[in-house]
């Protein structure tokens, strides 16, 4: 059983940022599977609107929650703020009384590996921000909440955002490939999280959201019709990024995502690329 023909929305907490506003786009699009979200955010425009390190007001009706709040960029200490942000959402949730809650966290916590990742791997991130996602899983652990190691969400990402802004250069490697990854679009994602949260049965602390299926980036730019030009890949680049969703299929159905459709999906999440931006 799923949450989607629920009466009561989830409260996704930190929709300021790009897989927020994404999500935001598809609900908005009247694509979100079930009853609406209660989208917060610390600035308008949102439902309901504080500071997470601050005083909690009242708040409306709803089931689950997802907490989106984090952050991507800065110091190693800004990157630490995302286990307080995380820590707060599972605190609000538990004295609201809201039942289950799902945490963002980042497939960057494994770092490169050439085989698919799987959730039992051991956690080897290389940036900065993998590091304090997987510091903020470690603080989590044994408080009931689900971390979920995220794709790259199309239309999030970098090759979507260097799509939008203009010409796109993709590193090409000696075997004369480009690099592959794990995607999500922000159409199934939100699907998933409503799945999740309404899963009759207990969910496993962490897992991998993304589409079975990693795709090439060459492939999806092509879907998107946007030109690019190969460029020497620098080394310590990440060739291949792929997720084992086998805990995932158990849960929720899952489906083989091709280059077209995820490009619509991230159409439906308000990304459009450079040319058509400026048409």
């Amino acid at each position: 059983m799923t949450g989607g023909n629920d009466s009561t929305g989830p409260l996704l907490l930190g929709t300021s940022g790009r897989v927020g506003q994404a999500l935001r786009c598809v609900a908005a699009a009247g694509l979100w599977p079930g009853a609406q979200p209660v989208w917060h955010a610390r600035r308008p425009p949102a439902d309901v609107i504080f500071d997470l390190a601050g005083d909690i007001p009242p708040l409306p009706p709803a089931r689950g929650v997802v907490i989106l709040a984090g952050v991507t960029t800065g110091t190693e200490a800004d990157l630490a703020r995302n286990t307080d942000l995380a820590l707060a959402g599972i605190a609000l949730a538990r004295n609201h009384g809201l039942g289950r809650v799902l945490v963002i966290s980042s497939a960057g916590v494994y770092g490169p590996a050439e085989s698919p990742r799987s959730e039992t791997d051991p956690l080897l991130p290389g940036t900065h921000y993998g590091r304090a996602k997987r510091d903020m899983e470690a603080a989590v652990a044994g408080m009931g909440a689900t971390c979920l190691r995220l794709a790259n969400v199309a239309g999030c990402d970098a090759v979507f955002g260097a799509a939008a802004k203009g010409p796109v250069r993709l590193d090409r490697f000696a075997d004369g490939t480009g690099p592959t990854r794990a995607y999500v679009g922000p159409v199934m994602l939100a699907r998933l999280l409503v799945d999740l949260l309404g899963h009759d049965g207990p969910l496993p602390p962490v897992l991998n959201i993304a589409a079975p299926n990693p795709l090439t980036m060459a492939e999806v730019l092509d879907a998107a019709r946007v030109h690019f030009d190969w460029t020497p890949a620098p080394s310590g680049a990440l060739h291949h990024l792929a997720l084992d969703t086998t805990a995932l299929g158990c849960l929720v159905p899952l489906s083989p995502v091709t280059p077209a459709a995820l490009v619509a999906e991230a159409r439906a999440g308000g990304w459009s690329p450079f040319a058509q931006a400026r048409s």
